[in-house]
This record gives structure tokens, C-alpha cells and sequence, in this order.
């Protein structure tokens, strides 16, 4: 990004509309018995890429999935505030 070699495609989204369909996306790939836990809460409106905030996604959700033990919830939280959001 900062060689400015990637194009943003950015837009406004609901970042908690784009997390729960991705997770129903990716749930194929988690091991017997784990879960996503992503307590939908309230909009997180943010004006960014969404095919970058997706990879984002991917990135933690796989390493999530890889490093958590059958059996397991995988937690998933999404807050916004001040101009910050945290994934």
C-alpha cells in the first residue's frame, strides 16, 4: 500500500454486515467443533476497501482456526470509536 502499488477500490460499508458474511464465508474451513462467537451489535460504518478489509479477515480468521484447538470458540470482535476501529 504504501508504494502505492495496490488500488483501493474504497467505499461505505457497515464493517458488521462485511465480518458476519464473512465468517459464514470461511466456516467451512474450521476444525470439528470450533465456532465463531460474533455478537452482532451495532453498525461499525467505515469508508474503506472492502476487498483489503476482507484480506485482513482472512489473515487473522485462518491463523485463528489453525492455532485454536478442536472444540473451540474463536471470538470475534468489532468496535469503533474516536476514528479508530479494532478488530
Amino acid at each position: 500500500l504504501e508504494e502505492g502499488k495496490v488500488n483501493l477500490d474504497k467505499c461505505d460499508v457497515d464493517l458488521t454486515v462485511v465480518v458476519s458474511d464473512f465468517l459464514e464465508e470461511i466456516s467451512a474451513l474450521r476444525k470439528p467443533g470450533q465456532h465463531f462467537v460474533f455478537p452482532k451489535g451495532n453498525p461499525v460504518p467505515a469508508h474503506t476497501d472492502p476487498r483489503l478489509f476482507k484480506n485482513i479477515l482472512t489473515n487473522l480468521t485462518s491463523n485463528a482456526i489453525k492455532y485454536s484447538p478442536e472444540n473451540s470458540p474463536i471470538g470475534v470482535s468489532l468496535a469503533a470509536a474516536q476514528g479508530t476501529i479494532t478488530l
